[in-house]
């Protein structure tokens, strides 16, 4: 890896190549993450770390009451109210 010092060819971080291999693939130094696929004009492609939400997390950020009671329940564990099975219930 070329670390060019800051303005020299424009770059101001190490400047690696990479090649792929007989079947496309390019191996990266990261193992076991998550990207972000984007190709930018010119044919560039920008991988971002991503985090993937499933759609409930998505829709507990979206709500507000939600997020305030899962927040609750975090901060005070104890405090959450037990449900009581139906196998358990005295009758």
């Amino acid at each position: 890896m070329t670390n060019f010092p800051n303005g020299d060819f424009g770059y101001d971080r190490p400047v690696a190549t990479i090649s792929t291999d007989g079947r496309g693939r390019v191996t990266l130094p990261v193992k076991n993450a998550t990207f972000e696929l984007t190709e930018l004009p010119g044919g560039t492609l920008m991988l971002e770390p991503a985090r993937v939400l499933t759609q409930a997390e998505y829709e507990v950020l979206l709500n507000p009451e939600l997020r305030q009671q899962v927040t609750a329940s975090m901060n005070d564990p104890e405090a959450a109210t037990r449900h009581v099975r139906r196998s358990e219930r005295v009758r």
